[in-house]
Parts: C-alpha cells; structure tokens; sequence
C-alpha cells in the first residue's frame, strides 16, 4: 500500500506538473496579440483546455487507485483473519490503519487531495498567471 501511495504522489506530482506547463504554452500567445477581446478568448481556451485534462487526469489516477487499494485492504482483511495471524495481530483494524491500509473515507482524504490535485491545476494555473501579470 505504501508503494501504491508513492506512485499516486509521483504520478500526480508529474501531472500538476504538466497541466500548468501546458497552460503556460497556451496562455503565451495572448502576449503577442494587442486585442483585448482576443487576448481574453485565447486565455478561455487556455483554461478550457487546462481544466478538461485536469479532470481527465483526476479520473485516471481515480480509476487507477481507487481499486487497486481496494484489491489490497481486502486482501490484508482476509489475510488478517486467518488463524496463522489472528494470534500476532490482536488487533486488526488497529493494525490496518497504522500500516497504511485505509479503513474509511477519512484515512483516505489525503489521497483524495492528491487525485484532484490535477483537476484544481489548470484553473491555478490560470490564477496564478493573471495574479503575476496584475502585478507587472
């Protein structure tokens, strides 16, 4: 489970990555064009795009995670009530949670988090792009 959670950082890491690198080579032309209207269609565009991978890449990592942590706490459920483990681990729900094994939504929120951390990246980008340009 350990190593299923790694992946999910790294994998969602490289994602958020290349949404807002995306977004920055789609908002660039807007620069060089002096219409406002225009300027403010290509930054739509931008977003749209941004935000239409941004989901795509949320439900990938769902679609990826979601039951592969499944497959693997029910596995150790079942390993745990078997009587070759019932005698060194007293406890088993106790157990589940401290290795890492998800029990119930809640223990689950940071990965959640991290899953949707690609959907939120576009439009981030789009803030933080339009915040640094307010600036200048």
């Amino acid at each position: 489970m350990r190593d299923l959670k790694e992946v999910l950082y790294a994998g969602s890491a490289i994602l958020v990555t290349g949404i807002l690198h995306m977004g920055n080579w789609l908002r660039w032309p807007a620069a060089l064009v002096g219409d406002q209207a225009v300027q403010d269609a290509v930054r739509g565009v931008a977003l749209s795009v941004g935000l239409f991978w941004g989901a795509t890449f949320t439900l990938v990592l769902f679609a990826t995670y979601a039951p592969a942590a499944g497959v693997l706490a029910t596995r150790a459920r079942a390993r745990l009530r078997d009587d070759a483990y019932r005698k060194a681990v007293p406890h088993p729900e106790q157990w589940l949670r401290e290795n890492g094994f998800f029990v119930g939504i809640s223990d689950e929120l940071p990965q959640i988090a991290v899953m949707a951390a690609p959907l939120v990246a576009g439009p981030l980008g789009a803030v933080l792009s339009a915040s640094i340009g307010a600036s200048r």
